[in-house]
């Protein structure tokens, strides 16, 4: 048997969107809340809590309100996460 071929990219990691969440409710933010500034209902950032991935607009919209409502765990989230932020991006 031959050596299995490396990777050429490393795995792609997930944002823990849960945390996200459960951090954003820690900050006063309702799932009501997040669900208007997503434009969805509240059994998709329901999906979201239990493990799905949000689409991009969406995604971007939750993290907005993270950077808003929780700066500190979005800077971390952000560094971990190769985030450019601010002007120069």
């Amino acid at each position: 048997m031959g050596r299995l071929p490396e990777l050429s990219a490393p795995l792609k990691r997930r944002r823990d969107w849960a945390a996200i969440l459960a951090d954003l409710a820690g900050a006063g933010v309702s799932v009501v809340r997040v669900a208007r500034a997503c434009g969805r209902n509240v059994s998709a950032v329901k999906h979201w809590q239990d493990g799905g991935d949000p689409k991009e607009s969406d995604a971007r919209a939750v993290l907005a309100l993270y950077a808003k409502h929780c700066p500190a765990l979005y800077a971390a989230h952000a560094a971990e996460f190769a985030i450019q932020v601010g002007p120069g991006r």
